[in-house]
């Protein structure tokens, strides 16, 4: 017979293993990120995509458009990649070039604020660079930069501001201000007599705990969170976004067909507001839209 106490002892080895097994798994996922972290990254690649059975187009030095992702996410094979061929389908191929920059390896980080340091010092100088070592005459740059890639965009832009003469446009998609940052930083573009820049600022108020709802002083918010119909979702602005190119939500998220609302007193947001969607008139509304406003909040139809 089995006594009371072996019972208890047989129990507490159970428990011992499965909490002894569960650390050791996690201290092996922590060592490997740790190296992972500790070894020089990639600071990035550009990327081009087009519709099928058209040619990469040689826009004419005349306009691109660059899809950036954030915290933890790639670009190929992913949202940044599928962005940027809707798009493309949707722009006149012999204007605009369409792409996305990948830097899945500085994403990669434990802390966020890791990941937001090397797009802003790294990643974005790069995108930069490869902008202008290709395209350094091209006439308007629109990026469009999720979470920790608003940094990416926001640092590409700073340089492409001062090398080069185009006009410039920054998407930020609820963009990660780090504890200490100061927002300010973004959208803080300079650019010389006769150019023109606007930054636009489209965000949810999500489990980030406020990291990513911040009033931006140098682009004109909005408030999407109450078209969130769910949980709110640090990735529900770039859905939202990719939504107001296609018509529809990514069909990985939301049934096919869920309507989506982009509208407030007149004025289209979203893909709407760039100047590749529609010309030079709707570019010039944009430019109209102040910086630093009180958010501007989107709902859903009555």
């Amino acid at each position: 017979m089995t006594s009371g106490f072996d019972n208890i002892s047989i129990s507490s080895v159970k428990v011992f293993k499965k909490i002894y097994f569960a650390a050791a798994l996690t201290i092996l996922v922590v060592f490997v990120l740790l190296i992972k972290c500790s070894n020089p990254s990639a600071p990035g690649s550009l990327f081009f995509v087009q519709p099928e059975n058209i040619e990469p187009a040689q826009p004419s030095q005349y306009g691109l458009v660059i899809v950036v992702h954030g915290w933890i996410e790639k670009g190929g094979n992913d949202w940044p990649e599928d962005m940027a061929k809707e798009i493309a389908k949707k722009v006149d191929s012999d204007l605009w070039l369409c792409g996305y920059f990948d830097w899945p390896e500085g994403a990669d980080r434990i802390n966020p604020t890791n990941a937001a340091k090397f797009a802003r010092d790294t990643a974005g100088p790069k995108l930069a660079d490869e902008i202008i070592q290709k395209f350094g005459n091209v006439r308007h740059i629109h990026l469009i930069g999720h979470s920790c890639g608003c940094w990416v965009i926001n640092k590409a832009a700073e340089i492409l501001a001062e090398k080069t003469q185009a006009d410039l446009q920054l998407t930020f998609l609820d963009a990660y201000v780090p504890m200490g940052w100061q927002e300010n930083k973004l959208g803080d573009i300079k650019v010389t007599e006769g150019r023109r820049f606007w930054a636009e600022h489209y965000f949810t108020r999500d489990y980030t705990i406020g990291f990513t709802e911040v009033t931006l002083t140098n682009a004109h918010n909005v408030d999407i969170s109450a078209l969130d119909s769910g949980i709110k979702d640090h990735k529900f602005p770039w859905r939202w976004y990719y939504a107001t190119i296609t018509g529809q939500y990514p069909k990985s998220m939301f049934s096919d067909g869920t309507e989506y609302e982009f509208i407030v007193d007149g004025i289209e947001y979203g893909f709407a507001r760039s100047k590749e969607a529609d010309g030079e008139k709707t570019w010039q509304k944009s430019l109209t839209l102040p910086p630093g406003n009180e958010p501007i909040s989107l709902s859903p139809k009555n």
